[in-house]
């Protein structure tokens, strides 16, 4: 099993302070460095110093002024024990919650770009990720960010940790690490689907207080609840009935199932890529089709609904996402959607 946040909070003595996880990292850096890489050496020793300061004085320590030494290290190309050491690092660092990315990125100072969208860049981009060693610790590292319930990875950089873990199940030449990364996207999938079920529930309180206000909002094709209702009526009589068994079913196993779709149809546009560009070399068990995987039986797609712009291999499915998606919308409202209709994962 992956360790997770919650299994390492749980060892209680063995959490260290952050100041004895930053040493021991800064001074493994220091000593592995090779002279080449002069930048690092300059900016660990630095940091160290820094450190040293900090505890003299009694000021807080934050990990976060510190990650630019374990940026460095794994770019370090041609030294893999670096990067072992800065993703190691990284990755207690997380889990004990001492780095927390929250506040502006100095790395890319841009308009609502935080620190941890640079850690997640840094963790998925790094050198010598060929190396089974390296490999480990960065699934192991974007496994401890995705689950943090401290860092918050959204959107983009959230897409980004899926979509690494991903790559590693798939073109990996280790069959652990292909396990070990099948195993943290199941983790990071549930975390993530508990996360926007919470946040579609809130955002539901929040749109009955408010009057359902914005529920006509929903971008690209039918443009609202009531809109999409009426094509999924319309879809009735054509299904005869086939999809009864939505309304029937609980509210949270839909939201579940529907979820689901929703973020396999995201993977899918990560391997999707992958094959254009000629980055993965395994064959998929269903071939895709025009527009990918069906968004319901994740059968090859030679459609897509012009309702939902969703890939759907028949009528069939067109009518069940149809309707799943406007009772998804009945029960919750436009909740866990931003304004480019995009699932938002608090």
């Amino acid at each position: 099993m992956i360790q997770t946040t919650q299994s390492f909070e749980s060892r209680g003595t063995e959490v260290r302070s952050v100041d004895v996880v930053l040493r021991d990292a800064l001074e493994k850096l220091r000593n592995t460095a090779p002279r080449r890489l002069k930048e690092l050496r300059d900016e660990v020793e630095s940091d160290l110093k820094k450190l040293d300061t900090l505890l003299a004085s009694g000021a807080p320590i934050s990990a976060d002024d510190f990650f630019l030494s374990l940026k460095l290290a794994c770019e370090a190309v041609g030294v893999p024990k670096l990067v072992v050491i800065s993703l190691e690092a990284i990755q207690k660092l997380i889990t004990h919650g001492f780095l927390t990315g929250k506040g502006p990125d100095p790395i890319k100072p841009e308009p609502g770009r935080h620190l941890i969208d640079s850690v997640i860049e840094t963790i998925s981009q790094t050198a010598e990720s060929a190396d089974d060693t390296v490999q480990m610790h960065m699934i192991s590292a974007l496994l401890a960010a995705v689950t943090s319930q401290i860092c918050e990875v959204h959107r983009h950089t959230l897409l980004l940790a899926v979509t690494t873990c991903v790559q590693i199940h798939k073109d990996s030449k280790s069959q652990p690490n292909q396990r070990m990364a099948q195993t943290a996207l199941t983790q990071m999938l549930s975390v993530i689907m508990q996360r926007m079920e919470l946040s579609s529930a809130d955002m539901s309180r929040r749109a009955d207080d408010a009057g359902w206000a914005g529920r006509d909002a929903r971008p690209g094709g039918a443009t609202s609840s009531r809109q999409l209702a009426q094509a999924a009526a319309a879809a009735v009589s054509s299904s005869a009935g086939a999809n009864a068994d939505l309304a029937q079913m609980p509210k949270g196993e839909l939201l579940n199932d529907w979820m689901s779709s929703y973020l396999a149809l995201k993977v899918d546009d990560v391997v999707k890529t992958a094959q254009e560009k000629g980055l993965s070399n395994a064959q998929e068990q269903v071939p895709q089709g025009k527009f990918g995987w069906c968004v319901v039986c994740r059968k090859a797609a030679q459609h897509y609904c012009v309702d939902t712009r969703d890939p759907v291999c028949g009528h069939a499915c067109k009518y069940r996402n149809l309707e799943r998606l406007s009772l998804v919308e009945t029960y919750f409202g436009a909740a866990g959607m931003d304004e480019q209709g995009t699932v938002v994962a608090s």
